[in-house]
């Protein structure tokens, strides 16, 4: 029986099920447990259990990862990619128990699967976030203004840059956006059309 690393966050029991679900009778699961405060900070520098679980892959000690989803490895899309590939580059393989979905190598021939996955994972924790807030409140409000973040924006250009269309992203409903009405929702076609206007995506550097 191989062994292998798990990042969980300890306020979410479900994680060390689902984990444990997933590996049983194949692999030996050592646990690097964190907080969703503790994860929701400004740079991995400031992660110590993420850092000693990538320590320990760089070092030998593992070759697999697993996570949940993968929004355990950081709530924006770049600090989520720069950990992935530290880990992957020092030779381990990422599963996300939930999606059924493993990574290794060259990750960038998973793209389009990679960026779906991360808008699925984002949109979720949006929408968990958004609820536990109004459960707190007592106001359950109403649709009003869209509330984009920069990491929203970025995730609608990466989707873009994958090769959806605004219509496409606003149909399959991939991002979902908090309002200030205190609800989260699905963006019509017009509302993304409306975010290009003002956010055009760039093309990419050489």
């Amino acid at each position: 029986m191989t062994e292998a690393a798990a990042l969980i966050w300890t306020d979410e029991p479900e994680d060390r099920e689902d984990v444990l679900a997933w590996a049983e009778g194949r692999h030996k699961v050592r646990f690097y447990e964190e907080t969703r405060k503790q994860a929701d900070v400004a740079d991995n520098v400031g992660r110590p259990v993420l850092k000693a679980l990538v320590d320990d892959v760089k070092a030998g000690d593992y070759r697999l990862v697993l996570v949940p989803d993968l929004i355990r490895f950081g709530p924006s899309v770049s600090r989520l990619i720069r950990t992935m590939s530290d880990l992957i580059q020092a030779g381990a393989e990422i599963v996300a128990v939930r999606d059924r979905y493993g990574l290794r190598g060259d990750y960038s021939r998973h793209a389009r699967k990679l960026i779906l996955l991360l808008a699925r994972s984002h949109r979720a924790e949006t929408g968990r976030a958004i609820r536990e807030g109004q459960e707190k409140s007592g106001n359950q409000g109403g649709p009003d203004r869209l509330l984009w973040s920069t990491e929203l924006i970025a995730q609608v250009h990466a989707l873009l840059r994958a090769g959806e269309t605004a219509s496409s992203i606003a149909r399959k409903e991939l991002i979902q956006v908090p309002t200030s009405g205190g609800v989260v929702r699905t963006p019509s076609v017009k509302a993304v059309y409306r975010l290009l206007e003002q956010r055009p995506l760039e093309p990419l550097g050489d």
